[in-house]
């Protein structure tokens, strides 16, 4: 396997993540290191990442990139909607999201409620002991196929937030 130039650049910002997860941080510094550097690693527009409560509700504790017209726009949100946050929630499955047609086509209230620039968006469930104890969503401002890399490279963003 040939790696190409983010390929290394992806690798290098998962052992930066795991460095400094060996550090003693709070958890809200490993969230937002995790986040920050899963964005800049995918050159993602926005970041997001939800704990999802007892009830059923998914809660963001650290978004970048987003303001906070957008992040008010979903709020609250529950499990039982069909948004990419939820469904990778409830279904415990990534989910990729390749374009504003599929987005329009699999997810209609996203587009209607939101203000960005959004055309790709990718979320990862967060397991812990058999348990969804989250989501990692990020968002791209131009449509993309999601690389078999690219899913590997958030899911291992979304195993270390786990």
């Amino acid at each position: 396997m040939v790696l190409q130039d983010s390929d290394t650049d992806q690798l290098a910002r998962l052992a930066l993540v795991g460095h400094a997860l060996t550090e003693s941080l709070h958890p809200s510094e490993i969230i937002r290191i995790v986040v920050r550097q899963g964005m800049a690693g995918l050159g993602a527009e926005g970041g997001v990442l939800a704990f999802v409560a007892a009830d059923g509700t998914v809660v963001p504790v650290e978004t970048v990139g987003y303001t906070t017209e957008a992040i008010d726009a979903f709020a609250p949100m529950n499990v039982g909607q069909d948004l990419p946050l939820t469904v990778a929630a409830r279904d415990r499955e990534p989910v990729w999201v390749s374009s504003r047609a599929e987005a329009a086509s699999r997810f209609p209230a996203l587009l209607s409620a939101m203000s960005s620039n959004s055309k790709a968006w990718a979320a990862v469930p967060l397991v812990a002991d058999g348990s969804v104890l989250g989501v990692l969503g990020v968002s791209f401002e131009a449509e993309r196929h999601f690389s078999k890399a690219e899913r590997l490279f958030i899911g291992a963003r979304g195993d270390q937030c786990s």
